[in-house]
């Protein structure tokens, strides 16, 4: 297979089972017989996998390679070949030591959110996806056909997503098949360690279950020997259908649907008095039904002959009969259990109103007929096939919702999307991924144009009214479609201005000619997004009607440009709804109109939600800023400003995003971004903002003036004390407080004075040490950022009547405290200088102790400083903290001393310990006489007796003699001398030594 320019080889190889085997073969059944030869079954699985492709050639690709040998070795026919000898020999799987099964990896460019979706998309872009089986027919010198059995292929979108596809004789069942892309990702997903799904389900290849008892080998063998002489002249390859396109795509049909369309099949059954109680009206009969007559109205709407009316159209559909044999099969039984069931109509009998109705009569009761004997007219099987491709109008299911393919997880999630490629005569069927209960219908079409016979017809329908109608049963109006050739002309190229840059690069110029698509004007409504937006309201609100604004006559021919264009576009359509707001003209910066709508109105009975930005959201802060539709991109080289743009371009691109190209600029070392000049400099005003301040009039009025001090309030961070300079005109704004001055005009004319020197802001840099320099006055504050001598930031404010009547100190303090935290995002976790004029504040130092918040981040330094420092000295918890408590204090201070120490490792290996050093060892003297040297203790917590649970234990050393005396739980050193003279010395005197364990009764002053 020639691999697309769109598409890379990465990697093909052989994977055989993980043990070996004997050369054996495996005979085909009388159902495989039918399906046996070059007859092939493609299916596609899609997963996110947000990875580059090195990343799964290194991490996913080995373990995909070595659970797919482990899962062969229970699969082995898989790896082996289909043998077709000439007559009169039976065709089956042999199997050798040498059988592997290819895998090939390729890397693709194509687009995955398209692929993996509903949408209708290029036939040829999905045929690319799925592997050819090479050498697949080749023949040998006995005239025996060799068809490998199956081929793989993961085709990798980078960081977008991954397709593993599967390529595989039919001679093989699908639910085999399933049976096998199951147990393969099960044990590639716990990383080859677990084989529970095929212990519990291994495939059975004992060919003895199934029995012929109607002698159907015979008949389907020699229907196989005639099919086999056409084979020399259809093989080759794959068919190439350049001269025509077709596109694939995949109609959902949800519960309700398919309950609507049972719901009308029953009403119009019970109208005709035609069945009473169909027994089998499934999702699949009313699904398959509503598809075939479609089609066929859609094909021959404008056909009026008689003689074409009466021809036949044919649906096929394969059953699993497995159930219906009389004797049990396995659900694992590795062969086809299919039987062919076949539908037959007459072409009006299907375009007619009752179409549908008339094909689900047709395909029921085929269903019924193969419950009862499902090889009904089986001898007739190849004959009516035959039939069908001579008429060329037949349609013939592949697939099963049985088979639950979605289920099929390696490790990266279940599947966003599973595909059949088929020819264009098949529809393809499966359980859908994204509503339970519904069944995914995918159709491969060619390209044509759909238009609503208007003339004939009720007007076209929209999807929430199709599905009211087919509840209704009213569905004429579905099928009054005409088909329309498209006249083929060459693709539109698409040419970009040339760019505005002073010296334009090549790399810049290339760049914008491979990402050319983001700048064309979009003409239609954008795709499905990840977040679906809705307007909830407050539920007590009404609707809000706004009557249209009045606008200028001149504008009126704007407005109703606007609105033909947006229709045109699809983005806005005619609407009854009891809600309206007016629209207004807004004039852009390069003149022409924006079109905006008042929403105040319908805002304020809005309940407030939020929907965070997630385009951009890995590129924020480290290579771009987004404020609403502008994008800032900045880098420190123009190589690395090249990737940085194609990443934004790649996401762009991705999420179906657009840009207008004359408002763009690349590769600039300056530019205008939100009202401020942005260069490797810093940040400055923008020169027509400072230009209109200048020509702003003396204000007459209030408003006026607002808007003055609006402007200039703008770019009140350029200006040092502007809070001071502006004061004499925000008192004006007071009520019943506008009158104007010469103190008025002389701030008016300073504003714009120091409007014209405002310095260019330095760009903070995180690395280098703030140095805060603040001042008060008596109405105002004034500060400054400053970093490296160079101005970062001005702020200023007045201060309101308490602070005006404050101390010098109190106001100084206050302007630090407030500067603080309004640049907080500037000073945190960082330390900096403040610089203060006001001698008192300098001194605050040394007033007393200071008292920190629990969480300063500044006391772990100050336990380092007090503590571990030659000053500290590696002192202990008491003179650490004592230490500290002389200049510091916070909440648990001694407690976070005790444990900074006690994790110290220097003062833990060097303290010098109050306990007396252990010597060695004494043994006690031998004793020379009885009753002169004893030992004692007591034993405790014994059960009462007469109020003792105590005993005194006394033991001479040298007999071993026992004198035992009773105490009560709480005794005293009294009561233990006064018993022991009772026990010892009235009856041996006084003793030599005593021996016990230092208790503190025996060290009192009784002894």
């Amino acid at each position: 297979m020639a691999v697309p320019r769109a598409h890379k080889l990465v990697e093909k190889s052989e994977v055989a089972p993980a043990t070996t085997r004997t050369t054996s073969s495996l005979p085909l059944s009388f159902l495989d017989l039918p399906l046996a030869g070059p007859i092939y079954v493609r299916r596609q699985f899609f997963y996110h996998f947000a990875h580059p492709t090195h990343h799964f050639c290194q991490t996913t690709l080995p373990t995909l390679k070595h659970s797919l040998s482990l899962t062969l070795s229970h699969f082995f026919p898989l790896a082996g070949n289909l043998l077709c000898p000439s007559p009169p020999h039976k065709p089956f799987i042999r199997n050798t030591n040498d059988d592997t099964v290819t895998l090939t990896v390729i890397e693709s460019e194509a687009d995955f959110k398209l692929l993996s979706s509903n949408h209708p998309k290029s036939l040829k872009e999905l045929d690319h996806l799925v592997p050819e089986l090479s050498f697949s027919f080749s023949t040998m010198h006995d005239d025996t056909f060799i068809f490998p059995i199956m081929a793989l292929q993961a085709t990798v979108f980078p960081n977008h997503g991954l397709c593993i596809a599967i390529t595989y004789c039919h001679a093989i069942d699908g639910k085999c098949c399933s049976h096998f892309m199951k147990s393969w990702s099960s044990i590639c997903r716990s990383g080859g360690v677990d084989f529970t799904l095929l212990e519990k389900s291994p495939p059975c290849f004992d060919r003895e279950v199934l029995k012929d008892p109607r002698g159907l080998e015979a008949i389907f063998l020699r229907q196989y020997f005639e099919e086999r002489t056409t084979w020399k002249g259809k093989l080759g390859g794959r068919k190439d259908d350049s001269d025509e396109d077709f596109v694939k795509a995949t109609i959902v049909f949800g519960k309700d649907d398919t309950e609507g369309l049972k719901r009308w099949a029953l009403t119009q059954w019970k109208k005709n008095n035609e069945f009473n109680s169909p027994q089998n009206l499934s999702k699949f009969v009313v699904t398959c039904a509503f598809v075939w007559a479609s089609l066929v109205k859609t094909r021959c709407r404008n056909y009026d002959d008689e003689e074409e009316d009466v021809k036949e159209e044919y649906f096929r559909f394969a059953a699993d009969c497995r159930d219906r044999l009389g004797y049990p099969i396995p659900e694992t039984y590795f062969g086809n259990c299919l039987t062919l069931c076949y539908a037959i109509l007459k072409r009006k009998d299907l375009k007619g109103e009752s179409g549908f109705v008339n094909a689900a009569k047709v395909i029921e009761k085929s269903v019924s007929d193969m419950k009862i004997d499902p090889f009904k007219d089986a001898e007739h099987w190849r004959e009516l096939f035959l039939k069908m491709f001579v008429l060329g109008s037949a349609l013939l299911v592949t697939g099963s919702p049985k088979l639950t393919v979605y289920e099929t997880d390696f490790g990266f999630g279940r599947p966003t999307k599973v595909e059949m490629v088929h020819p264009f005569n098949c529809m393809s069927l499966a359980e859908s991924e994204d509503e339970e209960g519904g069944l995914e219908v995918g159709l491969v079409c060619r390209i044509i144009e759909l238009h609503a016979d208007v003339t004939n017809g009720p007007e076209p329908v929209s999807a929430p009214q199709d599905k009211r109608l087919i509840r209704t049963g009213s569905t004429s109006a579905l099928f009054h479609l005409s088909l329309l050739p498209i006249t083929r002309t060459e693709p539109p190229h698409h040419h970009l201005p040339q760019h505005r840059l002073p010296h334009p690069d090549p790399a810049i110029e290339n760049l914008l000619r491979r990402y050319q698509q983001i700048f064309q004007k979009p003409t239609t409504l954008p795709p499905p997004r990840n977040v679906t937006h809705h307007i909830n309201l407050f539920p007590s609100s009404s609707p809000i009607n706004v009557r249209p604004y009045r606008y200028p006559h001149f504008q009126k021919t704007e407005i109703e440009k606007q609105v033909s264009d947006l229709l045109s576009a699809g983005l806005i359509r005619p609407s009854t709804s009891p809600y309206s707001s007016p629209v207004l003209l807004v004039k852009k910066k390069d003149g022409t109109w924006r079109m905006c709508v008042d929403y105040r109105a319908l805002n304020a009975v809005t309940i407030r939600d939020s929907c965070h930005e997630q385009l951009v959201t890995p590129f924020l802060r480290h290579c771009a800023t987004v404020f609403f539709d502008d994008i800032l991109v900045y880098s420190k080289t123009l190589s690395l400003h090249v990737q940085h743009l194609e990443m934004i371009f790649k996401a762009l691109l991705d999420g179906q995003f657009y840009l207008k190209y004359n408002k763009c600029v690349f590769a600039q070392k300056q530019v205008d971004y939100l009202g401020h000049v942005v260069s490797g400099r810093g940040v400055e005003p923008e020169p027509s903002k400072i230009q209109a301040m200048l020509q702003w009039p003396t204000p007459t009025s209030v408003k006026e003036l607002q808007g003055f001090l609006g402007l200039t309030g703008f770019y009140r961070k350029f200006i040092r004390d502007y809070a001071s300079i502006a004061s004499p005109l925000t008192t004006l704004l007071c009520k019943d407080a506008f009158e104007w001055n010469e103190v008025s005009q002389a701030a008016f004319d300073a504003l714009k004075s120091a409007m014209t020197q405002a310095p260019v802001l330095a760009l903070p840099n995180f690395s280098e040490p703030f140095i805060v320099d603040t001042d008060a006055s008596q109405t105002a504050m004034g500060v400054v950022l400053v970093q490296k001598n160079h101005p970062v930031t001005f702020f200023s404010k007045v201060f309101g009547p308490r602070l005006t009547h404050a101390s010098t100190y109190i106001r100084e303090l206050h302007t630090i405290v407030t500067t603080v935290r309004k640049w907080r995002q500037y000073l945190l976790g960082r330390s900096f200088t403040i610089l203060t004029d006001h001698k008192s504040i300098q001194e605050l130092m040394t007033q007393g102790r200071i008292w920190l918040p629990k969480t300063n981040p500044y006391i772990p330094t100050i336990l380092l400083k007090y503590h571990a420092t030659p000053l500290g000295g590696h002192m202990g918890v008491a003179k650490t903290t004592h230490r500290l408590e002389s200049s510091f204090t916070w909440q648990n201070l001694k407690a976070d001393v005790k444990s900074f120490v006690c994790e110290c490792k220097v003062y833990q290996q060097t303290k010098s310990s109050i306990r007396r050093p252990g010597g060695l060892l004494q043994p006690l003297p031998l004793p020379t006489g009885i009753w002169e040297d004893i030992s004692m203790d007591f034993i405790t917590h014994l059960p009462a007796s007469h109020g003792y649970t105590v005993v005194l234990v006394i033991v001479d050393r040298f007999s071993k003699g026992v004198h035992l005396g009773a105490l009560p739980t709480h005794f005293s050193a009294y009561k233990v001398a006064t018993l022991f003279l009772d026990l010892v010395c009235k009856h041996h005197g006084f003793l030599r030594s005593i021996v016990s364990d230092r208790d503190l009764v025996f060290l009192s002053s009784f002894w």
